[in-house]
């Protein structure tokens, strides 16, 4: 590790403002701070505390700098000395002189390397008779010639090792290029390139400096989008993809806005929407929240409006939530019980984006409407009252338990007068009274959160290895029929309609078509019949299935129906969301007719969804741990 990156984890991992504060007694003013200078004498603060940028400054005196700057003053120490203590307070290893030296020769060379990678890429993208489609696919998701070269869009070659002949005939060594991440060792110890026909999207640091990259399979390859490994120089937890572009925009805004894949980025930022930044296809990590902190004092998630997306957004708001605490409170949790609290200080917003819409796509019919919904963002505890709604049967008592479980830790990181205020949703919601949801309150334990927090990642985990083809659990649906004989209650209960992938619904409904007397699915008949594409399909699902199954055999039934539950809560859902989008058509324009079967619709999904929980509320934790179990090998194979 070079000084420099030592001193950058230094201030992610220390607040300036816990810093500052032991030394100077500091108000709060807006997002900042505000104290007596420690430098010169004065009886009105002129001595301000910046969160966002790690700065401060005196505008009576002129003092300014960062943590690093204020210590050595304060203390009349010099850098070296600041530097060790800061490092042992933060954790971080400091590297020795020569160490560095050599650590930041080296990754100059690679970034020499994926420059010359990034170049490689963007004239095949320009000149590739290959990339043809590429180019339709770029112009198709609206990005502008202009744009492609700001973010140096290119395209990877089919040639296995194209890329690796490149940089071979500029000098790159072997060792280099590994390190680089660019490559992959065969078994046979030649190098094949990394990346293969894919759309590639170089990804810098904050400090623009290019340290790996993405990919987007252009044809059925998977996985749909590929990331650098972890290298010397990538580390795709910490990095924020376009946050180079967007930092100027993000300070002038006070905002962020947090969306899930690059073309996002990349087509709000042509369309004059500066500060959105991508978290890279996945939920944001601890690290890259501090980053975002220091930027702006609003931070917003605009991610996609679908399953995967919405865990990630759960997700998201958890890991703000604890990696952005800040000023400690004592609160009562009793009548005569006080424990201390931190809050959070920072403006967390979500964006509910319209079902089936992701940014880019909004961003380029009607920039006004992302703007809007933008504007419109809500705040958690309006997210979780909405899950909660959606989630639980909030008229019984398990029900408005499991809302108050749900909602605990996102309450609890508001202060005082917020608190009350989301208490009072909260009871109103729930239809009791607010001293209820105070002591249940009381009773949520860490535990309860870390378990949540495990099912969130397994969940997330699920959605990110099968992105880009059928969920996980709809595999696993396929497998079940497919290699267990006693699976013939559940497929006498499919339909084909729960499942969300059109050729996992596809392959399902043939397969249910081909059951026979014992209501099993002879799957050699069945596989006669499919086309190239779904006997493909298939086959991958019945070799992973060796994996998956058999579970144990007296879990079977209830395993089952726990499945078959899962995937008809599931279309229920989906179902009831399209009736009220129709509903809300219907009213505006005096459709009473369709208004009132709409309304009898949504009603008996209402009923449906209440006894299907009521069900699962019954079953045998036995057979919704088998559930569980199957579904977490299924996403580790996946």
């Amino acid at each position: 590790m070079a000084t420099s990156d030592a001193i950058a984890q230094i201030k992610e991992r220390l607040s300036i403002a816990e810093l500052i504060g032991a030394h100077v007694a500091l108000a709060r003013a807006g997002r900042n701070l505000r104290g007596l200078c420690p430098f010169h004498t004065e009886k009105t603060p002129s001595f301000y505390v910046f969160p966002d940028q790690g700065t401060f400054h005196c505008f009576g005196c002129g003092a300014h700098g960062d943590a690093f700057t204020f210590l050595m003053r304060a203390q009349q120490a010099d850098f070296g000395t600041v530097l060790r203590d800061l490092a042992q307070r933060a954790g971080v290893t400091l590297p020795d002189r020569h160490a560095a030296a050599r650590e930041d020769a080296r990754a100059e060379r690679l970034r020499q390397v994926l420059e010359a990678a990034a170049r490689f890429y963007q004239h095949a993208l320009h000149e590739a008779r290959e990339a043809e489609p590429v180019r339709a696919y770029l112009a198709q998701r609206g990005i502008e010639p202009t744009t492609q070269e700001r973010f140096q869009l290119g395209y990877a070659p089919a040639p296995g090792d194209a890329l690796w002949r490149h940089l071979r005939s500029q000098g790159v060594e072997r060792p280099d290029a590994l390190a680089a991440g660019l490559l992959v060792e065969r078994d046979d110890g030649s190098l094949g390139d990394r990346f293969r026909q894919r759309v590639m999207f170089p990804i810098r640091d904050g400090q623009g400096r290019l340290t790996g990259f993405g990919g987007r399979a252009t044809g059925e390859s998977h996985p749909k989008y590929l990331n650098s490994p972890q290298t010397p120089l990538f580390d795709k937890g910490a990095t924020l993809y376009a946050l180079d572009q967007a930092q100027t925009a993000i300070r002038e805004a006070g905002a962020v806005v947090v969306v899930e894949g690059y073309v996002d980025a990349i087509v709000a930022q042509q369309a004059g929407f500066g500060n959105v930044v991508a978290s890279l296809g996945t939920a944001l990590t601890e690290r890259q929240a501090r980053q975002l902190n220091r930027l702006a004092g609003r931070i917003v998630l605009a991610l996609d409006a679908d399953a995967a997306g919405d865990l990630a957004t759960q997700r998201g708001i958890e890991v703000l939530i604890r990696a952005l605490r800040g000023r400690e409170i004592q609160r009562a949790v009793g009548p005569h019980v006080l424990r201390p609290q931190q809050v959070v200080e920072v403006e967390l917003r979500i964006v509910r984006l319209p079902p089936g819409q992701d940014p880019d796509e909004i961003i380029s019919r009607d920039p006004r409407t992302w703007e809007a919904l933008c504007a419109q963002a809500i705040v958690p505890v309006e997210y979780y009252l909405g899950l909660a709604a959606e989630r639980f049967d909030l008229r019984a008592p398990a029900g408005r338990r499991s809302a108050i479980a749900l909602l605990a830790p996102i309450i609890d990181s508001y202060d005082s007068f917020d608190r009350q205020h989301h208490l009072q949703r909260l009871a109103l919601l729930l239809g009791v009274h607010e001293r209820q949801v105070v002591q249940q309150l009381a009773r949520s334990s860490p535990q309860t959160a870390q378990a949540r927090r495990g099912q969130y990642d397994l969940l997330e985990e699920m959605a990110a290895r099968t992105r880009g083809g059928p969920p996980a659990v709809e595999r696993y649906a396929i497998a079940l029929l497919l290699r267990e004989p006693g699976a013939g209650a559940l497929a006498a209960q499919m339909d084909a309609a729960y499942l969300t992938d059109p050729r996992a619904h596809a392959l399902l409904a043939h397969l249910l078509a081909h059951r026979d007397a014992g209501g099993g699915v002879d799957a050699e008949q069945a596989r006669a019949t499919l086309d190239e594409e779904l006997a493909a399909m298939l086959d991958e699902i019945d070799a992973q299935a060796t994996a998956w199954l058999p579970i144990d055999p007296s879990a079977l039934p209830s395993t089952a129906a726990a499945l078959w539950q899962h995937l008809r809560l599931s279309h229920l859902d989906c179902e009831q969301a399209q009736a009220r989008t129709a509903l809300a058509e219907a009213q505006a324009v005096g459709d009473v007719d369709t208004a009132r079967t709409l309304l009898k619709r949504i009603a008996q999904i209402n009923t449906e969804v209440y006894t299907l929980k009521r069900a699962g509320a019954q079953r045998s934790a036995t057979a919704l741990d088998a559930l569980s179990a199957a579904v977490a090998g299924t996403a580790a194979t996946s």
